[in-house]
């Protein structure tokens, strides 16, 4: 009986620790350069680079934000003021209140 309780205890920790959640990091591929996505186990984002001006390079950046199961960039990080990593900021902002933002208002991933 004992190696039983034993065996269902093992079993329990070894499905939970299936069940853990990562950091997730994605690369997009925006005109120039890269964008990175990560979303963290407790589901917060972070945009790193927003691509060049217009729609284009916002829009990859929104279908990767879909694909991660990202509603809304928690953050943005923009590596330097260069048109190819800054130009899609206004693209992807947005007038949306959001907690825990620090930077540019993120627009919603949907």
């Amino acid at each position: 009986m004992r190696l039983i309780r034993i065996a269902a205890v093992v079993l329990l920790m070894v499905s939970a620790l299936s069940a853990a959640k990562t950091l997730d990091m994605y690369v997009i591929d925006v005109e120039g350069s890269k964008a990175f996505l990560m979303v963290s186990p407790s589901g917060q984002s972070l945009l790193i680079d927003a691509g060049v001006p217009g729609d284009r390079d916002a829009n990859r950046i929104v279908e990767a934000c879909k694909a991660a199961g990202v509603k809304k960039i928690d953050y943005m990080v923009v590596s330097h003021y260069d048109g190819d990593h800054v130009g899609g900021v206004p693209a992807l902002a947005g007038a949306h209140a959001h907690r825990n933002l620090r930077g540019p208002t993120a627009r919603t991933c949907n």
